[in-house]
């Protein structure tokens, strides 16, 4: 988001999201909005060995690491470059 919101052109800002997301797909990460696509359109064309009960359980477990994600990675950056060190009545606002 950064990066993007740094741009001044789309091109820029194009460029700009899509090495972190190449690399978090790279990675092998799993984010559960994507799986709520690409599941169900691999179970309706009918790939081998992959239901619905496999589907909700990779829901249930990619949901959990996002949530861990944004809460370690996005929420705790968040709060120590900006409401670290403050006073507790200015960080309420």
């Amino acid at each position: 988001m950064w990066l993007a919101l740094a741009a001044e052109n789309v091109s820029g800002k194009i460029l700009a999201i899509f090495f972190p997301i190449m690399a978090f797909v790279a990675m092998g990460f799993d984010h559960v909005v994507a799986n709520m696509f690409f599941l169900p359109a691999a179970i309706f064309a009918g790939v081998p060995g992959l239901g619905w009960d496999d589907t909700l359980v990779n829901w249930l477990f990619a949901g959990l690491g996002n949530l861990v994600g944004a809460v370690v990675f996005v929420a705790t950056t968040y709060w120590y470059l900006y409401l670290r060190g403050r006073p507790e009545e200015a960080t309420a606002q």
